[in-house]
């Protein structure tokens, strides 16, 4: 007899009518794969199913939310300041789950990283094409998927868009905002020639900047509500130090003072933010559902 797997022990015969298994009748199951629509071929006794078989392959969407590498049982950490289990990550990494977003949340906060860091090699490499500013474009990229990602999956588990909403807005105003200072750079320049200074593209930028920090408020006040950790709250507050930091500078720049430390503070506070971001996603433990 031929048929298809409903669920965990029931089968739906060719001949319309449903029969019962036990599980360890299923001869050939993979540990970790989903079963539910697969083709199978059994014997059918006293009106149950007997030596049930898998006969079609499954599909990549068929095993999408239990993807499963299991080789081995790995660590999980419960501490004060760690709650990370491995074998939920490698059970449910393409899943809305609280440890695959933990994992993937991490993931984003090490590209956010080596962006940063190829900042640098990005200023000097943009016209040349070199493989700094390549791979700060990937790491850029790769930034932004994983966290649309992350937000998305708070979205599955709490109910809750404003996260998405309030982070995918801040890529778009960061977007704009990359974009024009590039040009401004230019026009400043030119300016000094005698050109006309870009006041209208710099109010624009400082607008900008201030929906891109209120964006960024709401967005760390929001996760820190859903998740129900303070130290999401933490880095919010030294985030906004270190925007201030940088306002500072700018007019320290225009006055043609000495600014360079207040871009020092700003890095500061941008690595301070990201260590108390990073405890805040290792650390939260429940994920309210809101209505």
């Amino acid at each position: 007899m031929k048929g298809k797997i409903l669920g965990a022990g029931a089968i739906s015969g060719d001949d319309g009518k449903r029969y019962y298994y036990n599980e360890n009748e299923l001869k050939n199951r993979k540990e970790g794969q989903n079963i539910e629509g697969l083709e199978v071929d059994f014997e059918v006794i006293e009106g149950k199913a007997v030596g049930v078989y898998i006969t079609s392959k499954p599909s990549f969407s068929s095993n999408f939310n239990t993807f499963n590498v299991s080789v081995a049982n790995l660590p999980s950490i419960d501490t004060k300041f760690v709650f990370l289990d491995f074998n939920a990550i490698k059970t449910h990494i393409f899943a809305p789950h609280i440890h695959s977003i933990k994992f993937f949340a991490i993931l984003t906060l090490a590209c956010v990283l080596i962006t940063n860091l190829l900042f640098e090699s990005y200023i000097s490499q943009q016209h040349s094409g070199g493989a700094g500013a390549v791979f700060f474009y990937i790491f850029g990229i790769l930034s932004l998927l994983f966290g649309l990602w992350v937000n998305y999956c708070l979205l599955q588990t709490s109910h809750d868009k404003k996260p998405l909403v309030y982070f995918t807005s801040c890529v778009i105003v960061s977007v704009i905002m990359g974009i024009l200072l590039k040009t401004l750079v230019g026009d400043l320049m030119m300016s000094l020639f005698g050109g006309k200074p870009p006041y209208f593209k710099m109010a624009f930028i400082c607008f900008l900047f201030i929906t891109y920090a209120l964006l960024t408020f709401l967005w760390f006040s929001r996760v820190g509500k859903v998740l129900n950790e303070k130290f999401f709250i933490y880095s919010l507050y030294v985030q906004l130090l270190g925007y201030l930091c940088l306002v500072i500078m700018a007019i320290m720049l225009l006055c043609q003072a000495e600014f360079m430390i207040w871009y020092d503070f700003a890095l500061i506070c941008n690595i301070a933010s990201s260590a108390l971001l990073t405890i805040a996603w290792l650390k939260f433990r429940t994920i309210h559902s809101i209505a």
